[in-house]
């Protein structure tokens, strides 16, 4: 199960990661944003995560793609939490 952090601002703008589990067009109108890339390095063999902040360095890798894309859901949503959220490695 993904679990969706949401936060919302003062102004009634929010953010979060886009998912299909919150159908969030019923909000209202929405600006989305990549936060990060998650490709495969042929030469190490190995899934990378980068992100959009920093695309020169690999911030997570692992051979396996579903451990990428948890941790990358787990560090988005701990950013938008202000840091509450346990991150896996």
């Amino acid at each position: 199960m993904i679990v969706c952090a949401i936060q919302f601002r003062p102004d009634g703008s929010g953010i979060c990661l886009a998912t299909d589990t919150i159908e969030l067009g019923q909000i209202g109108s929405l600006e989305v944003n990549r936060a990060s890339n998650v490709e495969f390095n042929h030469a190490l063999q190995v899934w990378e995560v980068r992100t959009c902040e920093k695309p020169d360095k690999i911030a997570f890798s692992n051979p396996s793609r579903k451990k990428c894309i948890d941790w990358e859901i787990a560090f988005f949503n701990k950013k938008i939490l202000g840091g509450k959220w346990p991150v896996k490695k």
